[in-house]
């Protein structure tokens, strides 16, 4: 990851807003009815994304490969490897001051 104050402050930024995004996900899927595994699938992208910036704030660089395996063995064998893709690609594009099409931007 680029030293830039900048782009850590907007990285920052982006991860809270992507924990409350996974707070209000988590919240409509905590109703007693939906499965572990549903659960999981429908904030994965969210949740993914949220481990993924955590990580590389934390560090500086993140190993997926490490991560991925982790995230597998906290969410009960359940892993969802094109979200966790997709999740990296995003990430890496704001690391590269790159948009991503349909999202809501660095701020």
């Amino acid at each position: 990851m680029p030293n830039n104050e900048d782009l850590i402050g907007k990285l920052t930024r982006k991860l809270e807003e992507y924990k409350h995004r996974l707070a209000m996900q988590r919240e409509k899927t905590d109703d007693g009815f939906t499965s572990i595994e549903r659960g999981l699938e429908l904030t994965a992208d969210s949740h993914y994304k949220v481990a993924v910036l955590e990580e590389l704030l934390k560090n500086g660089r993140v190993n997926t490969h490490d991560l991925s395996r982790k995230l597998k063995e906290e969410d009960h064998g359940i892993f969802y490897a094109s979200e966790f893709g997709r999740a990296c690609a995003v990430i890496d594009n704001y690391t590269k001051n790159i948009e991503n099409s349909g999202g809501t931007g660095l701020k």
